[in-house]
């Protein structure tokens, strides 16, 4: 899954001040693996103008990805609430 978003997420140089940078994204899917609702994206290190940016193309990336289809669905409950944790020095 974390593979997924980052395909769909550009992390542009610029972006990342610092090797510290830490985006954690928390959304909820519903059965077709749809996202329900806003994905909560939390950011730690770096300054404020970056975290921002980064935070947002976390948000977009998240929505671009969805539907998570390939998910089983006898698993669902496995799967319903998924956190993922990104590194932006590391997807550049």
């Amino acid at each position: 899954m974390r593979g997924i978003v980052e395909k769909n997420w550009t992390v542009m140089p610029g972006q990342v001040a610092s090797n510290d940078i830490k985006i954690v994204v928390r959304f909820e899917l519903d059965q077709n693996g749809d996202v329900v609702g806003d994905p909560e994206v939390t950011s730690s290190g770096g300054d404020g103008s970056s975290l921002r940016a980064l935070e947002g193309g976390a948000r977009r990336a998240v929505m671009k990805s969805a539907p998570f289809d390939s998910l089983p669905k006898e698993k669902y409950d496995t799967w319903k609430v998924v956190e993922l944790s990104f590194y932006p020095s590391e997807m550049m």
